[in-house]
C-alpha cells in the first residue's frame, strides 16, 4: 500500500493525467511532524501531497496505512482495526473520546478503501485531525507525559510522607 501511494503521490506531483478533483490548498504541516519517526514523516507528507492535489479518495487509504503502522510501533503488534482503538485506549495512548473517534475514521477509511466510498473534503480533513492527533499522543506528546505523571507521583509521595 505504501509503495502504491508513493507511486500515485509522485505520478500526483508530475501531473500525468491523474484527476485532480476535490484538492485543498496548501495543508499546513505541524510543527511537532519532524519529531515523529521517519517512516512516518514521509507517509505523512505523501498524504498531505495527497490532500494538496487531490484526488482526496485515496486520503483514507493513507491515513489507514498511518493507523496500521503506528498500532505495529507502538502496541508491538498487527491487531484488527476493530480492536486497535480499544487497545490504544487501554495503554493510555488514547482518551475514551479518541478511541471512539478513531473508530469512525478507520470505519469511513475501511468504507473508502474497500467499497469506493466517497467522502467529503470535510470528512477527510477530519480525518487526518483525529490521525494527526494520534500520532502526536504516541510519538511526540509519550515523553513530557511520562516525566509529568512522575514528578506528580513524586510530589504525591512527598504529601503522603
Amino acid at each position: 500500500m505504501v509503495a502504491w501511494l508513493r507511486a500515485y503521490s509522485l505520478a500526483a506531483l508530475m501531473n500525468r493525467g491523474l484527476p485532480m478533483t476535490n484538492a485543498c490548498p496548501k495543508h499546513p504541516r505541524p510543527q511537532w511532524m519532524q519529531a515523529l519517526p521517519l517512516q512516518f514523516q514521509e507517509l505523512l507528507e505523501e498524504v498531505y501531497v495527497l490532500i494538496e492535489q487531490g484526488p482526496l479518495r485515496f486520503v483514507p487509504g493513507g491515513l489507514r496505512t498511518l493507523v496500521e503502522l503506528l498500532g505495529r510501533e507502538v502496541l508491538g503488534e498487527s491487531l484488527s482495526f476493530g480492536k486497535m482503538p480499544g487497545a490504544l485506549h487501554e495503554r493510555h495512548l488514547a482518551s475514551a473520546a479518541e478511541r471512539d473517534r478513531l473508530a469512525e475514521v478507520l470505519a469511513g477509511a475501511h468504507a473508502a478503501v474497500h467499497d469506493g466510498t466517497l467522502l467529503s473534503r470535510g470528512a477527510v480533513l477530519h480525518m487526518l485531525l483525529c490521525v494527526e492527533r494520534l500520532l502526536q499522543n504516541c510519538f511526540v506528546l509519550s515523553q513530557p507525559h511520562a516525566e509529568l505523571r512522575e514528578v506528580a507521583a513524586r510530589r504525591e509521595a512527598g504529601r503522603r510522607g
